[in-house]
Order: structure tokens, then sequence, then C-alpha cells
């Protein structure tokens, strides 16, 4: 390995190595004993990602069996603090309370927990599905395209960099295309996985579809998400480049496995929110609100009913008002991992669901 580049000698004659994205250094005098110590490392930390995956699971379960969203303290030992930027995984505790409130089933199996990945199933409309995946990487890091020579082409860093020069997808108005990041390259591998799981659509979830998909790194406190036709977009390139559809059904690409939109999302939100035990999630007991928000939740309901977009803008504006009105910090700009937590994760959702509504898509 020392011939490919993989261990480096430092000043001192000792070999060195470095796991990228997480400045994560391992030093000995011999390339074999360096070799085992990153080896030994990479194990115990795959091992460490399907243990959390586990534990958080069972932490969830038992906390929505006992009416408990804090669960703070049960979470604190699976987070590893990190000096990273401002980095603070406290947000991992409120993001996950949303399942405890008893609307949601956690979902795990072999395959899942392989991958670090937990699902959440809502129980209360049966039409949304979440996942969780944990990680031990550095998510924003960026990969490049190498050659044989191990040169880096800075030009290519695509998720399909390995196929074809960005500047394919980068001269299209439309494309949708991810960079290669650790994170999003994560979020296509829980796509491997959900693409197996046609069984989360079984009797009386039929018409559920993929709300949230969720990376959180244990190493960096940080997490990552995309958006779902980005999700889609990136899945479909990679196995129109790849034999997948040569061996496995594609249940994303031929629509048996149905993702939600960004306004389909802010609806199911809102009902989760207003259905849930007295203590809500989100920020404020939003259950004992339910009369000040009784008007625009009418209008919500007659809307999806009507499936009328006009409608669904008025409303979704008018629950995205209220919000604000009982907190007008939520206008404020906070950082991506705080958008995530609580009531602004409610209200931020609702914001994106009204801009697709409107014909309006952001991008990651």
């Amino acid at each position: 390995m020392e011939n490919e580049g993989a261990f480096k000698k430092n000043d001192e004659g000792n070999y060195e190595y470095t796991i990228q994205g997480l400045d994560k250094k391992f030093v000995a005098n011999d390339p074999d004993k360096l070799f085992e110590k990153v080896k030994d490392w990479q194990q115990k930390n795959s091992t460490s990602v399907q243990r959390k995956a586990r534990a958080i699971a069972d932490i969830i379960k038992e906390a929505a069996e006992n009416d408990r969203t804090d669960i703070a303290e049960q979470l604190s030992d699976l987070w590893i603090r990190s000096n990273e930027g401002n980095a603070n995984p406290d947000w991992f505790q409120s993001y996950l309370s949303k399942y405890c409130n008893g609307n949601w089933e956690v979902i795990t199996n072999d395959a899942m927990i392989e991958f670090g990945m937990i699902a959440f199933r809502n129980k209360l409309n049966k039409k949304q599905i979440d996942f969780v995946k944990i990680s031990n990487k550095s998510l924003n890091y960026l990969h490049y395209y190498e050659d044989e020579k191990k040169v880096k082409n800075n030009k290519r860093s695509n998720l399909t960099y390995a196929f074809e020069s960005d500047v394919v997808e980068d001269s299209k108005s439309d494309s949708l295309m991810l960079k290669a990041s650790n994170g999003n390259i994560e979020l296509e591998e829980a796509l491997v996985v959900i693409n197996q799981m046609k069984d989360l659509f079984g009797e009386g979830f039929e018409e559920a579809a993929i709300g949230n998909i969720e990376i959180m790194s244990t190493t960096t406190g940080r997490g990552l998400s995309a958006k779902n036709d980005e999700l889609v977009y990136c899945w479909k390139k990679l196995v129109g480049h790849s034999a997948l559809q040569n061996n496995v059904q594609d249940n994303i690409s031929n629509g048996t496995i149905k993702f939600a939109s960004e306004s389909q999302k802010a609806i199911n939100d809102i009902q989760d929110a207003f259905t849930s035990p007295e203590e809500n999630n989100h920020g404020f007991s939003i259950h004992n609100l339910k009369n000040y928000f009784k008007s625009a939740l009418s209008d919500l309901d007659t809307a999806c009913k009507d499936n009328d977009v006009d409608k669904k803008i008025k409303a979704l504006t008018a629950i995205a008002q209220k919000l604000t009105e009982k907190d007008e910090s939520l206008k404020e700009f906070v950082s991506d991992n705080k958008n995530r937590i609580n009531k602004r994760s409610l209200y931020n959702e609702v914001l994106l669901g009204i801009a697709e509504l409107r014909g309006i898509k952001f991008r990651q």
C-alpha cells in the first residue's frame, strides 16, 4: 500500500495514514502494523454504526411506549463530540424526538441495521415513511475522480464522476445532479436498501411514500439530506451507468416505491403536529393551539380533498403566518442543522411546500 501512496513517511521516519475528511491520523513504524491499526479502526467503526442504529431504534420505541419525547440523556453516549465547525449533536435529540410522539412506528431489519438505517412509518395518516442513516464520516467531504495514477481531476466531482465528466450534467438546465460528498454517497447507498423494502408499503400503507431521508454523522455532529427529486434523479443516472438494472428489480425508477413531494411532506408534518400528545415535540404545545389554527387547518383539509393547488398555497401560507405570529424568531436565518429542529423544521417544510406549489425548486 505504501507504493500506492496510501501510507506516507513523516519527518520522523514513521508511516502515517489519514482518514479522508475526518483528520483521523494513524502512525506506526512499520507499514504492516499501520495497516492493522487502520483496519481495526474501520471494523470497529462499522460495528459502531450498526450498534448505534439498533440502540437509537430501541430508545425511540421505548420513549413512544411511555409518551416521552425527551431522549437527550439516552442518546448522549452515542455521539462523539467534534471540533468540526459549530457542530453540535444536540440537534439530533430534537430531530429524532418527533418520532417519539406515538404517531410513528419504528421498523428495523437485518439489511437496514447492516447499513446503519432505521425506518419510521407514520401510523396516523399511513402516507409517509422516513429513514435515518447513521454515519461515522465527515458528510461534506468531497470526492474527486482519480485516474490510474491517482491524479485528482478537480473538474469531476459529481456523483457520476466515475462515468462521465461533470460538463455533461452541468450543461443541462434541468439537472438535479448532486456532488460526490460522503453524505450524498450515503444517501444513494440508503436508496439501494430502500429499493428492496417493498414490504414497508404493505397492507394499509399502499399509498405511503418516502418522506425524509437523513444522514446523521455521530463523528462530526452534523446531518445531511437532499430533496427527493434530487435523490431520484441521481439514482436513475447511476442505475443507468451500472449493472443494477440487470440484476435487481428497480422499484424506485419504475415507481413501485414512491417519493413524497415537498408539499405533501408539509401537509403530513402539519397533520402529525396537530395530532401529537399534549406536549408536542415542535417546541411549543401545538396541541393546545388547535383553535388558533382551526380555520387554516380546515381550509387545508378542504384544499386537499379538492386537490386545488391555489387553495393549498393559501392554507399553507396562513399556517406559516400563524406559526411566526407565535414565534417571530422563525423568520431569522440559522445554521442548516438548526433548521431541522422542532417548530423551525415544521415552518421550513411548510415554506418549501408553498414554493414547490408555486413552481419554485430549491437545490441542496
